[in-house]
């Protein structure tokens, strides 16, 4: 059902449902393959088996997960819990939230990848931390309040690449008396739960408790975020969401102790934030409906609904009462709640904002080998440029099942 609910999904989806870059191409017969009449229907579909598929999976004991603080660890600070419920939602073996999850052995080796070092002894090649969120990613998560920091009237946006010096009120997420980025603070619970960056938090390694949590270093200006020529981040953050807190790198040893998890194909909350897109797309205007299921999602995350959390922070406050812009947020809840988790591309792509989103340059933090002081490390780098064309929504048919079949005409633009 929730394979069913996907592809049509896709199918209203602006990437074929009357998308005029497609507009005479045609089969061998003359035939339109890409008809341009848009069908809100569609989206009517779609959400219908949305619906069904969201129920049958209540049904069957699915539910949104929720950090099991009772059996899984000592008591813990809310900042900690908050960030292990979507962090947990994906590493938690089998959790109630999986309704499609993949068991295949290179889990272990994301979670290599992922891992930061936290000892001079892991240098040897035990940890590969190397997976790293680019800048945009970054900055795409929500401030505290629930809403992007550049849309937040108290988030100081335009000196979020300034260095501040970590205090007790920021502890359970940044080292205290370490400087690093106004841009780590003040930030959603996901956003904790998902990126490591310099000089924040990481529960887990070892330790159920977050007493003595360990602290991350990614600026090359450390023994423990040095430059290794085959295990270093590009942009300076790595990806804490797809390591389960119990695997761990012993300080001394150079192997790693594995968690194994299904990674989730399809989860719980994918279903609800897909199920009000669809709903906010087949009305005039979203209503109760369209917000419950994207509060659901936010509510799991420690925040405020989508209506009260724009009314009371945002510089636009109205956004979430028309269809525009309840689009645009429930595009972003999908960045933000799905981040790491495989659904970013296809989603951009099915959008129509792949050509917007993958035409920007990929920009992160001063990485390489070169940094000498620790404020060198925070320099903003354009790292590599991006080209996607309106010709890469499809990719090419092989010349060879185009020699084989006659029938088949090439996609637009190759």
């Amino acid at each position: 059902m929730s394979i069913k609910a996907q592809a049509l999904t896709l199918l209203a989806s602006p990437l074929f449902n009357g998308n005029p870059d497609y507009a005479g191409y045609v089969d061998k017969r003359g035939i339109a393959l890409f008809p341009q009449e848009y069908k809100k229907e569609r989206w009517d579909a779609a959400a219908a088996a949305l619906k069904e598929a969201i129920d049958a999976a209540h049904e069957a004991g699915i539910s949104l997960y929720y950090f099991d603080q009772e059996n899984d660890a000592k008591e813990l600070d809310s900042a900690t819990l908050l960030g292990m419920r979507v962090r947990g939602a994906v590493t938690q073996k089998w959790n109630s939230e999986i309704i499609w999850g993949n068991s295949d052995d290179n889990i272990n080796s994301i979670q290599r990848l992922c891992q930061p070092m936290f000892h001079t002894d892991q240098s040897a090649g035990s940890v590969g931390r190397c997976w790293a969120p680019t800048l945009r990613v970054v900055e795409q998560f929500y401030s505290k309040n629930g809403i992007p920091i550049e849309e937040d009237k108290f988030f100081d946006y335009d000196n979020r690449f300034l260095l501040k010096e970590g205090d007790e009120k920021h502890k359970m997420v940044v080292k205290e008396g370490y400087r690093t980025m106004q841009l780590h603070f003040n930030r959603e619970p996901r956003f904790y739960g998902s990126i490591s960056f310099d000089g924040g938090t990481f529960y887990g390694n070892g330790r159920r408790g977050d007493e003595n949590l360990y602290i991350v270093y990614l600026n090359a200006s450390h023994e423990l975020g040095a430059w290794i020529s085959d295990r270093y981040s590009t942009t300076g953050y790595l990806c804490k969401k797809l390591i389960n807190y119990k695997t761990s790198a012993p300080n001394n040893t150079n192997g790693m102790s594995y968690e194994r998890y299904a990674f989730p194909i399809i989860r719980l909350a994918d279903l609800y934030l897909m199920y009000a897109e669809a709903l906010n797309e087949s009305k005039d205007a979203p209503d109760v409906a369209v917000y419950e299921y994207i509060d659901l999602v936010r509510q799991r995350a420690g925040l405020k609904g989508v209506v009260t959390s724009w009314q009371q922070f945002a510089k636009d406050a109205v956004k979430p009462i028309n269809k525009a812009g309840m689009r645009d947020i429930i595009q972003r809840e999908r960045l933000n709640e799905l981040a790491f988790e495989g659904a970013r591309f296809w989603d951009l792509r099915r959008w129509k904002l792949a050509e917007i989103y993958m035409n920007a340059p990929i920009r992160g933090l001063n990485s390489n080998r070169a940094v000498e002081t620790h404020d060198d490390f925070y320099i903003i780098q354009n790292l590599w440029i991006q080209h996607f064309e309106v010709k890469d929504y499809l990719w090419p048919i092989r010349t060879q099942n185009l020699l084989k079949n006659r029938n088949l005409v090439q996609n637009p633009g190759w």
